[in-house]
């Protein structure tokens, strides 16, 4: 649960609910698959979500959309669909994002210089 007292329930989209209330305030489906891991940022002002489209959105606790990553491959895993993405923590200061997906490798981005590290 976030400070601002939101709870994230995945599945084939994304609810938000208020800690409390009986039915979400938001829902929304960021992904073209089913949802697989969801965390907020230490200030609750943003959410990451994986899936298994392979991919993570990063939204506002509004569900607004912001920012999609897409993590990158070798050369000669380039014409392979994206594994799925099983989980998602962010790093104290919310700059870094882990991310650790099907293939057993865990990809770090730079959200500061939106980037890959």
């Amino acid at each position: 649960m976030s400070t601002l007292g939101l709870i994230a329930v995945g599945g084939d989209s994304i609810a938000l609910w208020k800690a409390g209330k009986e039915v979400p305030t938001t829902r929304f489906s960021p992904h073209a698959r089913a949802v697989t891991s969801l965390r907020w940022t230490a200030n609750d002002r943003a959410l990451a979500s994986g899936s298994h489209d392979g991919l993570v959105v990063l939204s506002e606790a509004s569900g607004a959309h912001f920012d999609t990553l897409r993590p990158t491959f070798s050369a000669a895993n380039a014409e392979k669909a994206l594994p799925a993405v099983l989980c998602v923590t962010w790093s104290p200061a919310s700059r870094y994002l882990a991310v650790g997906a099907a293939d057993a490798i865990v990809r770090i981005f730079d959200l500061q210089k939106r980037v890959q590290a």
